[in-house]
């Protein structure tokens, strides 16, 4: 009798553990079926994301490019069109700008002269003060467009002007181009005499 009863006992015991196990398996793979969901969610919401972030990228790359290529047309004239590309390189959202004009597509330092990169950099410096909320209404450069031959020079103090005129901010400068000195507002000459800087 007391064989019988071990026997029982065991068989409870073994009862016991296949019923705790059933219910740690039950949760496990209620676990499990959440985790799948949450990632399945997490995928959605990744693409979504990554979505949202292409259209906007593209949208910034069309006015940026827009921008730069018309304050190119303003200077030149047969203008390189701007391009800002942006591309995934090791898993990074990496931007490339570019100039083209007809079939040729390059990096602004590898295929134009300096006025066109003068000119490019103004307007990107200009663009991104506009796309800035926080920062004061001025802009301060120092010897801008100074690679830009001499018969263009007007067309870039006109673009200084009127850049400055639709977006609302102040330019301070230095230059010692004529045709730009004599485009500005306000002119503050500097000398030295004998070593010491005068302002007149």
């Amino acid at each position: 009798m007391t064989e019988l009863a071990d026997i029982r006992l065991a068989f409870e015991r073994k009862k016991t553990e296949l019923d705790l196990l059933r219910e740690k398996y039950e949760d496990l793979n209620e676990r499990k079926t959440e985790i799948v969901e949450s990632f399945v969610d997490a995928a959605k919401a990744r693409v979504l994301v990554q979505k949202v972030a292409k259209e906007t990228l593209e949208e910034l790359s069309m006015s940026v490019g827009d921008i730069v290529s018309q304050a190119l047309s303003a200077v030149f004239q047969d203008p390189y069109t701007f391009i800002v590309d942006f591309v995934n390189r090791r898993n990074k959202t990496e931007c490339d700008l570019l100039l083209k004009r007809g079939q040729l597509v390059a990096s602004p330092m590898d295929a134009t002269g300096g006025g066109v990169i003068d000119v490019a950099s103004f307007a990107l410096r200009s663009t991104f003060w506009m796309l800035s909320d926080n920062l004061r209404p001025i802009l301060i450069l120092d010897e801008p467009f100074k690679f830009v031959s001499w018969d263009l020079q007007d067309y870039c103090a006109l673009t200084l002007k009127t850049i400055s005129e639709q977006l609302g901010f102040q330019i301070i400068m230095v230059t010692h181009l004529n045709r730009i000195i004599n485009s500005v507002d306000k002119n503050i000459e500097l000398k030295q005499i004998k070593g010491i800087s005068h302002a007149s």
